[in-house]
């Protein structure tokens, strides 16, 4: 199994990949969304060549919805980064994939729509397209994932195994809208905050709240982890497990890296690697999310 890590700071790209990273994600200007690590595209050739250097991917997150208006550039942007070198290319736009299919590349593509993959046909439908890869929903249980790894090609498969998981988005700038209604639009900057939350009045869970020029995005309160389930998922054989250090220090990120590492290695079982995690950052709610309880039981 492949460890993919979503890069937290351009300066962590060394510690990221001595930590065990198989693989590094950089989000790309303009055309990626939630990433910590945003990259220009005059950056993304210094990036792939680094992680080449050290035998690792480079994987680059291009997974906005495009306008019509968009989609030149996006195309534009596609293309200089496989002439780069790049190794795979996230995307949620069919637009991308109708473009990379005519230009004979469609296996650098990796499809991530955060919340619609929930079965084989759908990975089976992207495969036959010719993706790279295929991410799964993170709203599916743990059983539903091994019978999709049973049933379709699980060498194609990543899961987002660990990190605050995105709830919502939507393209409405909520936030500053919020902020006009109650009239501190002019005393109070949202935008690109990482520190902003919202709490329910029925419940005590903070759900961490980003605004920037894409829209808002709302993510869990808890820390998703998949320590002790880890095992079974390499048993699958499912090709990577991504770690998101979205709102996480650095160290917490390459903390996880080296604990999933070294259960990959076989020095470290789950239920250790979580509690050695857990003594380290006893403040973090963490969760199995959605691996034992489906969506429909979860209020």
């Amino acid at each position: 199994m492949h460890l993919y890590a979503a890069l937290m700071t351009w300066e962590d790209l060394d510690q990221t990949l001595e930590a065990g990273a198989d693989g590094v994600i950089f989000t790309m200007v303009p055309y990626g969304l939630r990433g910590m690590c945003r990259i220009a595209p005059k950056q993304a050739r210094e990036a792939i060549e680094r992680c080449h250097r050290q035998g690792a991917k480079a994987l680059f997150m291009m997974n906005a919805f495009l306008y019509e208006e968009d989609v030149d550039g996006a195309c534009q942007q596609l293309l200089e980064l496989v002439r780069a070198g790049a190794d795979g290319i996230y995307f949620a736009d069919e637009a991308l994939l109708a473009y990379a299919q005519a230009m004979g590349f469609a296996d650098r593509l990796i499809y991530q729509s955060d919340t619609l993959v929930t079965n084989h046909l759908d990975v089976d439908f992207y495969v036959n397209e010719g993706c790279q890869g295929v991410v799964l929903a993170k709203e599916i249980t743990l059983q539903e994932i091994l019978a999709i790894a049973q049933a379709s090609t699980a060498a194609k498969l990543e899961i987002i195994a660990h990190g605050h998981v995105l709830m919502m988005h939507s393209r409405r700038p909520l936030l500053s809208s919020y902020m006009e209604f109650i009239g501190k639009q002019d005393k109070v900057k949202v935008q690109e905050r990482m520190d902003l939350s919202l709490v329910e009045d029925t419940r005590s869970e903070h759900f961490p709240i980003v605004e920037d020029k894409c829209g808002t995005h709302i993510y869990s309160g808890y820390v998703l982890n998949s320590f002790v389930q880890m095992q079974e998922l390499m048993d699958a054989g499912i090709k990577a497990m991504r770690i998101d250090g979205c709102f996480h220090s650095s160290e917490q990120m390459l903390l996880a890296l080296r604990l999933y590492d070294a259960i990959r290695k076989g020095t470290c079982d789950g239920a250790q690697a979580k509690q050695q995690f857990h003594e380290r950052y006893k403040d973090l709610p963490l969760s199995d999310g959605f691996y034992y309880r489906s969506t429909g039981l979860s209020k």
